[in-house]
């Protein structure tokens, strides 16, 4: 069945997209061509409502949109399209990621839409993603991106999505036997949808925590240094990680243990925030590479992990990533 998806993109800063707009999956576009947008309106009909469709057509910064068969065994029509839009709204997370690794920013979607084709009667079907995205320093300002730019988050190869919760029914997506770099996701997602900084970091440490420890013992220390050591080969890169996860880690225990913040630790804590979240970024790279030994060990056991990580730490070949 031919079905239309709908959205708006914003906090983001692009340049003029005419026409059917720069293509970033699989019958996936984004477009800022209001010829194009009203169009596409015109398959909604009145269903949309005045106020949502002069968002979309004026006020928007972008559209992202989909036109095209969508599968599915679903006799009722409704219910077809409320697990559609599901998928096109997970798919839109994955740009969403991809944009996140080319640069620290606070782009957003929130309602979306899916229409039926007009041969089935106009039927339309909503939903959100119920979380706003902030930048690391906890503002909403829009990031500017160029097409390039644009071109390099859609062809990053991300991995699967983590499971959200109410994906499969459960009240928690840490579950036993969830994967560490899911629950390194997970986390991140979680901080990039804090706009207080100081919970911000704490999300960001337990990314860390989740991916790389092995025990409960020296955990701020162990997580600094094993992510130095993953990042980079020993010398003063690897220290300087090393003491800015360390900073990190300091401030996020005052912020999940109820204390407050001085005054000069109120102004670093911008700075600490960039910084951690520069350093998943790099983590998130080094795992996504195409021969990452770094992934491996992480899909292995914690045994196996702990003696790789171990290795690049004091072994006579540091650091190979």
């Amino acid at each position: 069945m031919k079905t239309t998806f709908l959205c708006g993109l914003d906090q983001i800063e692009l340049p003029m997209i005419s026409g059917r707009g720069e293509r970033f999956a699989d019958d996936y576009y984004i477009t800022r061509d209001r010829s194009r947008i009203t169009a596409l309106l015109e398959r909604f009909g009145n269903a949309l409502g005045s106020v949502e469709a002069r968002y979309l057509a004026d006020r928007a910064k972008a559209v992202v949109y989909r036109s095209s068969d969508t599968e599915g065994d679903e006799v009722d029509l409704g219910t077809f399209l409320e697990k559609a839009l599901i998928k096109d709204m997970l798919r839109l997370k994955s740009l969403e990621l991809g944009l996140w690794l080319v640069k620290d920013n606070a782009s957003l979607f929130d309602r979306t839409w899916i229409a039926a084709p007009p041969d089935r009667g106009i039927m339309v079907h909503t939903n959100t993603w119920a979380s706003r995205n902030s930048s690391a320093d906890g503002s909403f300002r829009a990031v500017p991106f160029s097409i390039e730019e644009l071109r390099i988050a859609r062809s990053i190869q991300t991995p699967q999505l983590p499971l959200y919760i109410r994906q499969n029914d459960s009240p928690t997506s840490l579950q036993k036997g969830s994967e560490r770099f899911s629950r390194f996701q997970y986390f991140i997602g979680a901080a990039r949808s804090i706009p207080d900084v100081a919970l911000k970091i704490a999300q960001y440490c337990s990314g860390l925590e989740a991916l790389v420890s092995t025990s409960q013992q020296e955990l701020s220390h162990q997580v600094s240094e094993r992510v130095a050591a993953v990042l980079h080969p020993p010398g003063d890169d690897r220290i300087t990680t090393y003491k800015l996860v360390k900073q990190a880690y300091g401030f996020r225990s005052k912020a999940v243990h109820g204390a407050t913040f001085k005054p000069n630790e109120v102004a670093q804590l911008k700075q600490i925030s960039k910084g951690i979240d520069r350093v998943c970024r790099a983590v998130f790279e080094a795992y996504i590479e195409d021969t990452s030994p770094f992934r491996e060990a992480l899909e292995t056991s914690d045994e196996d992990l702990n003696g790789f990580l171990i290795q690049i730490l004091l072994g006579s070949a540091a650091s190979t990533l």
